[in-house]
């Protein structure tokens, strides 16, 4: 606790993209408070993670720190190596100051977001309870909060809540999930400069595909004060299955920029034709 990391790599060599400024992993119990992490040229301010055979991470808390520059302000993993035994449990991500860099789609290190989920492998060989990420500010960056793609290979298997949270000046996505159980209450989204840069931009957009991916989500009581840019623009995006159980209530749709996205809610079939609400 109450220490500075600072990166700053001036060469012209692409950051090794598994660099972190904070990592914890196979740790019981773990109170990370009041740290900063300065990295301009970095990539992951903040990790949590397991990842080999039997390890434990799991009471971890990340608390009162902040960041500047980084690809990720918190890069949350259940590990991507098949193996057994691991444990991953109890982690919060609580009252932190996130600000990460804008990095394009395509570029070397990836999509830039300041809460980043990455999923473990299927079947799930991994002992897990919730992730936990409330009262932070994140701003900048692709997605206010991002999870990989769930794929033939890998999921994120914990429950996660995000709760509480402000995410500001996200270029695509205020948060854009693939998480099969996700409760996303009580936040703020606030990003007047979003740019349509696959197919739609949104607020807050879940998906799924062959494998899962959103599949039981509760979104409530979160406040949409401007979600706006260019492109096809929405509040809230779903693009269902015919497995997916979601609850979306009680947001606060008003958009202080007075530039209202095509829809507040919009759902997708499978085809990417609007369907049925």
């Amino acid at each position: 606790r109450d220490f500075t990391v600072i990166w700053n790599d001036n060469d012209t060599v692409a950051t090794d993209p598994n660099m972190n400024c904070v990592a914890v992993l196979g740790v019981q119990g773990a109170d990370v408070r009041s740290v900063h992490a300065s990295l301009p040229t970095g990539q992951r301010a903040f990790a949590v993670q397991t990842n080999d055979q039997d390890q434990e991470t799991e009471d971890v808390l990340i608390t009162r720190c902040s960041s500047d520059g980084g690809i990720s302000g918190c890069y949350i993993s259940e590990g991507f190596v098949i193996n057994t035994g691991k444990t991953f449990k109890n982690i919060q991500v609580v009252d932190n100051h996130f600000s990460v860099r804008l990095v394009a789609e395509n570029a070397v290190l990836g999509p830039s977001s300041p809460i980043f989920f990455h999923g473990g492998e299927v079947p799930a060989n991994i002992d897990v309870t919730n992730v936990i990420v409330r009262d932070n500010h994140c701003e900048g960056g692709a997605k206010g909060f991002h999870s990989s793609a769930t794929g033939v290979t890998t999921k994120f298997n914990s429950k996660v809540i995000i709760e509480g949270n402000s995410f500001e000046d996200n270029r695509e996505h205020g948060g854009l999930i693939y998480i099969e159980d996700c409760t996303i209450e009580n936040n703020t989204f606030d990003s007047t400069s979003l740019q349509t840069v696959t197919v739609q931009s949104a607020g807050i957009a879940l998906y799924t595909n062959a494998q899962g991916g959103a599949l039981s989500t509760s979104i409530r009581g979160n406040t949409f004060k401007n979600v706006s840019g260019t492109g096809a623009i929405y509040g809230i995006l779903v693009n269902p299955n015919l497995s997916c159980s979601h609850i979306i209530d009680d947001n606060w749709f008003k958009y202080e920029d007075s530039n209202a996205p095509n829809y507040d809610v919009f759902f997708l079939d499978g085809t990417g034709v609007q369907g049925d609400v």
